[in-house]
């Protein structure tokens, strides 16, 4: 996978992994449209391209993002939700293969919300989240109070939501909030085991996915069906072959992906 660079995106690949860095740390890698828009074409290219099979999503400097950006093009509230905010959200569930949030420093507001639309989330120990929309007014967008709730409980996410605190690395652990949290300098080495990790295995991640999805709203009746969907594929899969030839005989599977 290619290295480019632009001023606001860097993106970059290797066994498997694309990285996407957003790229604004003088203003905390605050979120502009054209941002989002660049981070959702990079997801939609990566959905076709068999050379991807995880995406890592992470910020230059000491911030992951600050959250919306301030001033710019002037757009309206409905407009930057509904143009470029929910489409990237809908990007990333929806895309079959595995995306992990590397929080190297603060997430707040709208990019609090970004994050837990990823699979994973690995912080640093001194980052954190912050769900700052009641501090200057606002309600939650960007889907967080869709994730919020599923990942940490209604009342957790309701005592986020209305005090608006900081929310450290450790405590987003305890809470079920990310997956890891690690010192600062160990962030891009965990990083890429994790998604290398995540890279050599089976198509049936991304299968996963399109359960967990689903399960969010059907019942037992309707996610029993969509099991029995999901393994009729997996059971298509050269993936399937391979590790099913792999325990045989008794050696590691190699899984392509497909």
């Amino acid at each position: 996978m290619a290295f480019t660079t632009d001023s606001h995106l860097v993106v970059s690949g290797s066994r498997g992994v694309l990285t996407l860095t957003l790229n604004r740390p003088d203003s905390l890698n605050s979120l502009t449209p054209e941002l989002l828009d660049d981070v959702r074409r990079q997801l939609a290219k990566a959905e076709n391209d068999p050379a991807v099979r995880c995406v890592v999503i992470t910020g230059a400097g000491r911030s992951f993002s600050s959250g919306q950006a301030l001033g710019g093009k002037k757009l309206s509230t409905r407009e930057v939700l509904e143009q470029h905010y929910n489409p990237l959200v809908t990007t990333i569930v929806e895309f079959d293969k595995p995306v992990i949030a590397a929080i190297n420093g603060v997430a707040a507001g709208a990019a609090a919300s970004l994050t837990l639309a990823c699979d994973l989330r690995i912080m640093t120990d001194d980052a954190r989240l912050i769900f700052l929309f009641t501090r200057v007014g606002l309600v939650a967008d960007a889907g967080a109070t869709w994730f919020l709730p599923r990942l940490v409980g209604p009342a957790t996410a309701t005592e986020l939501f209305m005090l608006g605190r900081d929310v450290p690395a450790t405590e987003a652990v305890d809470m079920g909030l990310v997956h890891r949290a690690v010192p600062h300098d160990e962030l891009d080495d965990v990083t890429t085991g994790l998604a290398e990790h995540l890279a050599s295995g089976p198509a049936s991640i991304g299968l996963f996915k399109r359960q967990l999805r689903a399960s969010a709203s059907n019942t037992l009746e309707q996610q029993l069906a969509v099991e029995v969907d999901t393994q009729e594929l997996a059971t298509s899969t050269e993936d399937y072959q391979e590790g099913v030839a792999a325990f045989l005989d008794k050696r590691t599977a190699r899984f392509t992906g497909r």
